[in-house]
C-alpha cells in the first residue's frame, strides 16, 4: 500500500527522482521498484511549470537532505510514516463533500462565511505578502512547519482574486490544536474554521495582510490537489481566463442575491472540476 501511495505521489507531480531515507541510511530511485520501511521522502520537482520558479514553499525540517526552512527553488518536501500512508490516487481525484456531523458547526464561536467576496486584479504584491506570512509561521512554529505553501488565485500570476493570500500549512497533527494554534495566534492568527472530519482541516484567519491559513496533515489529498490547480493553471492561459471569468461572474451573481462566500464558492464549482479533469488527465491520475 505504502509503495502504491508513493508510486501515485511520483505520477502526481512529475518528479525526476525520490530520495528515500530511512534510519541512517538513504537511496536514490528513479523508479519504484522496492521501498523499504521509511521515514521521508524528499521531492525534487521537474523543471518550473508557467515560467515560474517553485518560489511558493517555505518547510519545516523534514530531513539533512535540504537546509531547514527555507524557500525551496523547484523542490518540494512531503513526509511519509509508516503508520499514516499518503493520499492515494484516487482520493486525490475525489471531492470530498463530508457533511457537517449533526449538533456540530465547521464555525469557531462567533465566526461565520464571510460576505465579502470582491474581484480584483491579480496584484504584483501579493507574493511578498505570502512570504512575509510565511516567516511569520515560520517563526511562530518553527520545527512543526513542515511545509507552508502558496496556494489558490493569489499565487497565480494574472488571475484575479479576492485579495487574501491562500496558504497551506502542513503539520504533523492538524487535530492537535494545542501544538500549533496558540503560537499562530500570538503571531496575528484567528482560528475561523474546525473541521476535523474533513482532514483535519483548520482555517485561520490573518487581517494584514489578509490570509486565510489552511490547516492540514501531511496525509491529506487537498494539499496535492490544491497544488495541482495551481501549477495548472500557471501553465495553461485559456483555462485561466476561462476560470476569470467565471470568477467574476459568480462575485457579481452572488452579490446581487445577497449571498455568501460558499454559495459563490458553489457558483464556480462545475468550471472547476471540468479544469481539475483536464488537469488529472495530464498528470495521468485519470485516463482520458
Amino acid at each position: 500500500m505504502l509503495m502504491q501511495a508513493a508510486a501515485g505521489l511520483l505520477a502526481v507531480i512529475g518528479a525526476e527522482f525520490l530520495l528515500i531515507v530511512w534510519g541512517s541510511g538513504a537511496i536514490l530511485l528513479s523508479s519504484l521498484v522496492f521501498v523499504p520501511p521509511i521515514v521521508i521522502i524528499a521531492i525534487h520537482n521537474k523543471a518550473t511549470r508557467g515560467g515560474q520558479l517553485a518560489r511558493d514553499s517555505v518547510r519545516g525540517p523534514a530531513c539533512g537532505v535540504l537546509t531547514p526552512r527555507r524557500v525551496l527553488q523547484n523542490s518540494e518536501v512531503l513526509m511519509i510514516n509508516e503508520n499514516r500512508a499518503m493520499p492515494h490516487p484516487n482520493d486525490i481525484m475525489k471531492f470530498h463533500e463530508p457533511p457537517v456531523p449533526e449538533g456540530q458547526s465547521a464555525y469557531v464561536s462567533g465566526a461565520g462565511p464571510s460576505l465579502d467576496f470582491d474581484i480584483v486584479d491579480w496584484s504584483v504584491a501579493w507574493p511578498a505578502q505570502f512570504q512575509l506570512l510565511a516567516k511569520d509561521i515560520e517563526d511562530a512554529l518553527g520545527w512543526r512547519a513542515l511545509v507552508i505553501e502558496h496556494v489558490g488565485s493569489t499565487s497565480v500570476p494574472g488571475l484575479p482574486a479576492k485579495p487574501i493570500i491562500d496558504i497551506d500549512l502542513i503539520v504533523a497533527d492538524p487535530n492537535d490544536e494545542a501544538s500549533y494554534v496558540p503560537a499562530l495566534e500570538r503571531a496575528g492568527f484567528e482560528l475561523w474554521v474546525r473541521e476535523p472530519w474533513w482532514f483535519g482541516h483548520r482555517l485561520l484567519r490573518h487581517l494584514e495582510p489578509a490570509c486565510h491559513l489552511h490547516v492540514f496533515g501531511y496525509d491529506s489529498p487537498e494539499v496535492i490537489k490544491h497544488r495541482i490547480f495551481r501549477d495548472w493553471l500557471r501553465a495553461n492561459p485559456d483555462d485561466r481566463v476561462l476560470y476569470a471569468d467565471t470568477k467574476r461572474e459568480a462575485a457579481a451573481l452572488s452579490r446581487v442575491a445577497g449571498e455568501h462566500s460558499m454559495q459563490y464558492n458553489a457558483r464556480k464549482e462545475l468550471v472547476i472540476k471540468e479544469i481539475y479533469r483536464k488537469a488529472f488527465i495530464a498528470t495521468g491520475l485519470l485516463k482520458a
